[in-house]
């Protein structure tokens, strides 16, 4: 495989000598069935400027302006659902609309360390497990599930996605604080993962702006980190298809940011452009307050500072659960005109949840 020439400037740790998982880990019941739309569907820069614009006229006193539309139940068990992307033309019916969802399939449990313990930086046993990519059609259909690590590797916590018009971008990370993490990308019409860099710290959400800058957030999205990822200035244009990925050592990140603000944990999310002097992402969320309260919210901002350009509370829950709507997968689209949200918050026996801004 030729691996397009990235020089990731960032914090690496260890990281396997494949560079991809080819399709044998994958079971497709039809494999005739793409699991992706083809040719892939392009990221519309006016498209996330009327998103954002939409988005920003929803408040507190207006939230019932979001309708639920659409319940699709998914076929087969969804372990813990973490991401969602939507692979789809403006015109798709809903058998050709494609959803790749991240997964976790936990085998043994993380285990907090008696007594309030810290060992090794972190406070909990790695547990087991292993990370799945399941994709659906529109109507819940089952095409395809990807399992992307083997039995005994600690980094399998597969985390929020985001889908750039080339790529899906996304985190294999242990499933504790304080850990390490894999960020990787998946080409989905060649059903092959790359590995791009390890870092010194769980990673969870993730979003690439498609010119080369990624920003992933950590345990909880207390911490953004952009990266920077660039074709090696030494090969002439002509062979950097043919140049290797270039890891290094000792390379820090471009920028580290503390998240100012404390309202949710953010969970999955998606970048929506450059607006003016600004670039932006929509996360979802949830946190649990003093007294167990549980709250769940849709937040706008800049992906640099971190700094909410918009937020609103969120607080629909799903019939079968009672899970909040915007625990883990969300993705967002704007499809005959309308901005439509897409939510996929149970565990388990999972359901597709569709809103719609009217």
């Amino acid at each position: 495989m030729n691996l397009t020439p990235l020089l990731a400037l960032a914090l690496l740790s260890p990281v396997p000598s494949t560079s991809h998982i080819l399709t044998m880990n994958i079971t497709r019941p039809s494999p005739a069935i793409p699991l992706a739309p083809s040719p892939l569907p392009a990221r519309i820069p006016e498209d996330d400027r009327n998103i954002v614009a939409a988005l920003k006229t929803l408040s507190r006193s207006n939230l019932s302006r979001l309708k639920l539309i659409k319940k699709i139940p998914l076929q087969g068990p969804l372990w813990e659902p973490e991401g969602i992307v939507r692979l789809a033309s403006p015109t798709a019916t809903d058998d050709e609309e494609r959803f790749w969802v991240s997964a976790g399939e936990y085998t043994a449990p993380t285990s907090k360390y008696p007594d309030g313990e810290w060992r090794d930086g972190t406070d909990r046993t790695p547990g087991a497990g292993f990370a799945h990519f399941v994709v659906f059609d529109g109507r819940g259909k089952r095409l395809g599930d990807w399992v992307v690590t083997k039995e005994g590797d600690i980094e399998y916590h597969n985390g929020g996605i985001d889908y750039d018009g080339t790529h899906i971008w996304a985190t294999l990370s242990q499933y504790r604080p304080n850990s390490t993490g894999t960020v990787v990308r998946i080409d989905p019409a060649k059903l092959e993962l790359e590995r791009l860099f390890g870092v010194d710290d769980h990673q969870g959400g993730i979003v690439h702006n498609g010119i080369g800058t990624l920003t992933t957030l950590n345990w909880g999205g207390r911490k953004a980190t952009r990266w920077t990822l660039s074709p090696s200035s030494s090969v002439p244009p002509s062979q950097q298809q043919q140049h290797p990925l270039i890891r290094g050592a000792s390379v820090s990140p471009a920028t580290e940011t503390i998240n100012p603000s404390h309202w949710i944990d953010y969970q999955d999310c998606r970048y929506l452009g450059d607006h003016g002097k600004q670039e932006v992402m929509l996360c979802s969320g949830i946190a649990t307050l003093a007294g167990g309260v549980e709250v769940g919210g849709l937040a706008i901002m800049d992906t640099q500072t971190m700094v909410p350009l918009w937020e609103v509370p969120f607080m629909e829950r799903t019939e079968a659960q009672g899970v909040l709507m915007t625990k883990n997968p969300m993705d967002v689209a704007l499809v005959n005109g309308r901005v439509r949200l897409y939510f996929a918050p149970e565990e388990g026996d999972s359901v597709l949840y569709v809103y719609e801004l009217q």
